[in-house]
């Protein structure tokens, strides 16, 4: 399994780990209301991303032209000083969990002011698989990613 580099697509997070919208062409201190977001949006940030917000490691957004939700995990360049070596490790650990070829993974190499970055995107297709359990799958991964690492 390779995981591919996350820069190399389009990403626009619609609303923080918090669920503070984003709106495009304003600041970083405003924040939007639900009626700033496109409808997708707006469905995913009502739905699905209610059972994710407690994380915060979730956020929805649109990702190369569709929309979903994005779980990050950081891994600390502190602690991860070589990203290739990281990013190998982690591809590895991944593999090797049953049922994790059904999410899109990605990396990031120093994507974060502290390091590095695992994302799982769900997109609508995967959200719909996973209604209402998708909080347990989350957790599941938190807890094996980072008990693996």
């Amino acid at each position: 399994m390779t995981l591919p580099d996350i820069d190399r697509k389009p990403l626009y997070y619609w609303c923080n780990a918090l669920g503070e919208i984003n709106v495009p062409g304003t600041g970083p201190t405003h924040i939007g209301t639900e009626d700033d977001l496109p409808k997708k949006a707006v469905e995913i940030y009502q739905g699905p991303f209610q059972e994710t917000a407690w994380s915060g490691k979730s956020y929805v957004v649109c990702f190369d032209a569709e929309y979903g939700i994005m779980v990050t995990w950081l891994y600390e360049e502190e602690d991860y000083p070589d990203a290739d070596t990281l990013r190998e490790e982690l591809a590895d650990i991944i593999e090797h969990i049953p049922g994790s070829g059904d999410y899109a993974w990605y990396f990031g190499k120093n994507t974060d002011p502290l390091g590095h970055e695992l994302f799982m995107f769900f997109n609508e297709d995967c959200l719909g698989r996973h209604n209402g359990e998708l909080g347990d799958v989350i957790m599941f991964y938190q807890d094996t990613l980072y008990a693996l690492s």
